[in-house]
């Protein structure tokens, strides 16, 4: 938008323009860019709508010129003599389906004519839908950020995840198999079972495709064995708790920071 400012100048004999963007949320206008003018005109750098000069103007439908300027306007030229007070203003207050977004300001030290009044009035509706483009872009643009923030932590979880998943499929292996002549099963911290020796098959009759998935005092109702699953509460974090025979220990993740299961075995 700031490219097509020189043109507009250009086209207005204008010496000097100022755009104003409007916040709905603070109902607040805010010098956005500046051509010409003196420095004082950052004296009006954040206003309110109806306040000063081109807070009241912006409140208009339409294109105002203005030929009587207030001696206290901030919008004054600069020239090789120094900073003079323009003869005209124009305000035009940019407005899209009844709402505002922004207000161009153009001085000049000459008068406006009927055709270049025209054409400022004809730029309020291209300057509002373009800034309604603008921000609807960087709203676009803040809804991809935020969606890849939550995409990149979902994943994280899930790596976190599928790791624990594989330190457990590797712990369960080398368990069975470095004790396949005891009774080992593996739990997950719901109790259900994950993992089954040869040697639980037989005690408990039930193999490990039976077995697995099922809670462990579903499992010991079925073959008439005590139920177990309050007193697994008890377990420690570390060390273990000898329960029916057994011992039973948690195993924790690769870091050590969480249990991820719980192991039995004689």
């Amino acid at each position: 938008m700031t490219d097509l400012m020189p043109y507009i100048l250009e086209q207005t004999r204008s010496c000097c323009l100022a755009l104003y963007s409007f916040n709905p949320v603070t109902s607040k206008l805010s010098l956005k860019h500046s051509i010409g003018y003196g420095k004082n005109i950052y004296g009006d750098f954040d206003l309110s709508l109806g306040e000063g000069f081109i807070g009241h103007m912006a409140l208009q439908e339409g294109t105002t010129l203005v030929q009587e300027i207030p001696a206290d306007v901030t919008f004054t030229v600069r020239t090789f003599l120094g900073e003079v007070k323009p003869k005209n203003v124009l305000i035009a207050p940019a407005l899209y389906q009844g709402r505002l977004y922004a207000v161009l300001v153009l001085s000049s030290i000459y008068g406006y004519t009927s055709e270049e009044v025209a054409f400022v009035d004809s730029l309020r509706q291209f300057l509002a839908t373009t800034m309604e483009s603008g921000r609807e872009a960087e709203k676009n643009a803040r809804i991809a950020k935020e969606a890849d923030f939550q995409y990149k932590m979902l994943y994280s979880q899930y790596e976190e995840m599928r790791s624990g998943f594989y330190n457990m499929e590797l712990l369960s292996y080398c368990l069975l198999n470095t004790l396949s002549n005891n009774i080992v099963f593996i739990l997950d911290i719901g109790y259900k079972v994950l993992a089954w020796s040869e040697r639980a098959k037989k005690l408990y009759g039930l193999s490990r495709g039976e077995a697995s998935g099922r809670h462990i005092d579903q499992l010991h109702k079925d073959v008439n064995k005590p139920l177990i699953g309050d007193a697994l509460r008890a377990v420690p974090d570390k060390g273990c708790l000898e329960l029916i025979g057994l011992e039973f220990y948690w195993l924790y993740d690769p870091a050590h920071t969480k249990p991820i299961a719980l192991a039995a075995k004689e």
